[in-house]
């Protein structure tokens, strides 16, 4: 199972070292500022991990977000060093034409 599928304590027995500096806190400032601490880290957005970009090639049928030549973002399982790749609708985001440059 992966980790975010673990509720809180299965979490927790996967990162001590996490768990050790949140006592810590806890010990030095107090349960309120170690909650808020503890939230905003919760709350915070981090990176989805492996991702491409390049410009589409093909759509399924069903795809009307996208139209061949438009540049993407994605991001997920997909994402590969790859000259072409498939991925998912909800894996992609159009990139804005300021942002397009030729990777070589």
């Amino acid at each position: 199972m992966t980790a975010a599928r673990k509720g809180l304590i299965g979490k927790a027995k996967e990162r001590p070292e996490q768990v050790k500096q949140v006592l810590d806190v806890l010990v030095q400032q107090g349960p309120v500022q170690t909650y808020r601490s503890v939230m905003k880290k919760l709350d915070a957005w981090s990176p989805l991990g492996y991702s491409c970009a390049g410009e589409v090639i093909d759509l399924a049928p069903h795809v009307s977000e996208f139209a061949i030549s438009d540049w993407v973002a994605c991001g997920g399982l997909t994402a590969a060093h790859a000259e072409v790749v498939a991925v998912p609708v909800n894996l992609c985001v159009k990139i804005a034409q300021s942002s397009k440059r030729k990777v070589t």
